[in-house]
């Protein structure tokens, strides 16, 4: 009899000392921070860039399949004292169909300083609002 309760005692302890490793994995997951940057002007390469102009493209109300999309890639380069972006589409013959020797240009924005994003009308060949942007999609037939 006495075997039994040791073992009960200690199969009891167990689920106790899991149950509190549990809790305390929990609690530094929930206090630990992703050190994201706050604003474009703090990021610091591609894939932050990409993510702020994700971030405001959508707080702009624009719907395009490239901020959801893992079949692109994003360039980025410095002008005019900010950071241009030029996104991507992605060809890498697996998950991304398409010719792998193309990547034809989505879009083009533009980070200035003061943490504002502008959009490349390919027309014009000059930077303007998001507002603007979204007014081309607009005026585009439905596909």
């Amino acid at each position: 009899m006495k075997p039994i309760k040791i073992l009960l005692f200690v199969f009891i302890a167990l689920i106790v000392i899991v149950g509190i490793v549990l809790i305390v994995f929990k609690l530094i997951d929930a206090n630990t921070t992703t050190n994201e940057p706050s604003s474009a002007t703090e990021a610091t390469t591609d894939k932050e860039y990409f993510n702020a102009v994700k971030k405001q493209v959508k707080a702009a109300g624009i719907d395009v399949y490239w901020t959801d999309s893992a079949c692109v890639f994003v360039r980025t380069y410095d002008e005019d004292g900010g950071k241009a972006l030029e996104i991507r589409e992605k060809h890498d013959g697996a998950g991304c169909p398409g010719d792998p020797q193309f990547s034809p240009r989505v879009a083009a924005f533009r980070i200035s300083k003061s943490n504002k994003v502008e959009w490349f009308e390919p027309i014009t060949g000059q930077y303007t609002t998001l507002a603007e942007y979204k007014s081309s999609l607009d005026a585009l037939p439905p596909p």
